[in-house]
Order: C-alpha cells, then structure tokens, then sequence
C-alpha cells in the first residue's frame, strides 16, 4: 500500500466517521425538535385552559358581586331613601 492509498483509505475513514457522526445529531435535534413541539402544544393548550378558567371566574365574580348589590346594598339604599319621607 503507498502513500497516496494509505491517505485516501484515512480519508475515506474520517468522512464515515463524520457522517455517522452527522446523523446521530440530526436524529438528536429531530428527537429534540419533536420535544420542543409537543412542550409547545401543550403549553398552548394549558394556556387556552387557563384563559376560559379567568373568563368563567371573571363571570363568577361579576355575578357575585351583582347578588350583593341586590341582597345587601340595594336595600340600605331604599331604607334611606324611605327614612327621608
């Protein structure tokens, strides 16, 4: 075997090793990139949750604050407006 087939053989080894090399990575950021997106997914997904979970409390709140107007407030003031005449 000469020189120039001893490099070429070096050579030939370097680039197998690069490329297996090469796609192990790309298997890695594909597996890493399908991690990524699921996360995603689901944090959108939480994320609708939460916002209808502020909408349906904002409702509750806004109902409760309405029965107390009506239950607690509202008669004060007709008491006091009844106590002037």
């Amino acid at each position: 075997m000469n020189e120039d087939e001893s490099e070429r053989l070096i050579l030939v080894h370097v680039l197998r090793q690069s490329k297996l090399e090469w796609e192990k990575d790309k298997r890695m950021r594909e597996s890493l990139q399908k991690e990524i997106d699921a996360a995603t997914e689901a944090s959108l997904r939480e994320k609708e949750l939460l916002e209808s979970m502020i909408q349906l409390e904002s409702k509750r709140i806004e109902q409760a604050m309405r029965t107390v107007a009506v239950l607690c407030i509202w008669p004060l003031c007709l008491h006091s407006f009844t106590d002037r005449g």
